[in-house]
């Protein structure tokens, strides 16, 4: 994970150079073999140590997005990361990112010819790698309802929920909960996307009570006033494009929202 940002490489570095090296040197010349087995341990440590400072970072560049629905920002950042990645694995990860910063800004044919590059098997076989490929499906899923092929993101989204009912993930309750959670979302959305209304208002406010983040609010808002709008319901409809238009930051459900406004 530290790989992703150059000078957490410079200094992974630096610390073998001025502590690992010099033990291991003093343990040779001194014949002391336990001087010589700290110097291969240090590395480990030094290892745990930039890959702390590198994830404190990445939650960092999250809540970018989560909380404060900066989403170009957040692109930025992770393009910027994309530019010095070398690690193939690293760099699918990142794409899914900037793919979902894309979904988050309209972009949905920049997000899909991304998705498009990212081969779901390369997530692994485990359980973490079912997690990757249930993300993936969701995102692939949204891809295809923004670009107006409800056809194929329902298709996608048969391939999430089996990801869902794998029973690698029987373990990972929360990650399995995620996975339905956003399950639920698409589901919901493709249906309103469809025309179909009934019973979207239900899910949709049980969504929200498990708001995950700001984002997931803005998100949840947006088709909650489409939902009330459909109904005539303006006064609840009000309630929620006045959330997602005060805190949506530069998302497309802002965006959307403002353009409805307009026309209105």
């Amino acid at each position: 994970m530290f790989q992703l940002y150059k000078d957490l490489k410079i200094w992974y570095w630096v610390l073998i150079v001025i502590i690992a090296i010099p033990i291991a040197v003093y343990g040779a010349i001194s014949e002391k073999i336990e001087f010589i087995l700290l110097a291969m341990i240090v590395p480990f440590f030094v290892v745990i140590g930039v890959c702390i400072v590198a994830s404190k970072r990445i939650q960092e560049l999250n809540k970018i997005r989560e909380n404060n629905c900066n989403i170009a920002q957040y692109y930025t950042a992770l393009n910027e990361l994309r530019l010095n990645c070398k690690n193939a694995k690293n760099l699918n990860i990142l794409n899914m990112n900037i793919a979902v910063a894309f979904l988050d800004m309209g972009r949905y044919s920049d997000a899909f010819n991304i998705l498009m590059g990212i081969n779901p098997i390369t997530f692994g076989k485990g359980a973490f790698g079912v997690k990757g490929r249930g993300v993936y499906y969701n995102n692939l899923s949204y891809a295809y309802i923004g670009l107006g092929d409800l056809e194929s993101a329902e298709k996608v989204l048969v391939n999430l929920k089996q990801c869902i009912d794998d029973p690698k993930l029987q373990k990972m309750e929360k990650e399995k909960n995620l996975l339905f959670d956003i399950y639920t979302s698409k589901k919901v959305i493709l249906q309103i996307e469809t025309g179909d209304f009934e019973g979207a208002e239900q899910i949709l406010l049980m969504l929200l009570e498990k708001s995950r983040s700001n984002l997931w609010q803005v998100c949840t808002s947006y088709y909650l006033a489409r939902v009330y709008l459909h109904k005539g319901d303006t006064e609840k409809a009000k309630r929620y494009i006045d959330f997602a238009m005060q805190y949506g930051g530069d998302t497309v459900y802002k965006s959307e929202l403002a353009k409805m406004i307009q026309q209105n």
